[in-house]
């Protein structure tokens, strides 16, 4: 058992060194901050609707409401 977890312990490490060797970080792209400020004062204007927004900046409906929670807290 022991002999188990010394082998984990190793190959995560090992796998830990080669990913971060070849600037494979992982994760999902952050969303360009310009385009959501964009879409924000889009929104304040009152002029468009939600899915008029999304359609012009390209920024999703979950992160532009994310976006207006965050500005109210």
């Amino acid at each position: 058992m022991i002999l188990l977890y010394q082998n984990i312990k190793i190959l995560s490490g090992f796998l830990n060194r080669y990913t971060r060797a070849r600037r494979r970080v992982g994760g999902r792209p952050k969303t360009d901050h310009r385009k959501v400020e964009q879409a924000l004062k889009l929104y304040d204007s009152n002029a468009h609707s939600i899915a008029e927004i999304t359609e012009m900046t390209g920024v999703t409906k979950a992160t532009l409401y994310r976006a207006l929670k965050s500005r109210k807290a």
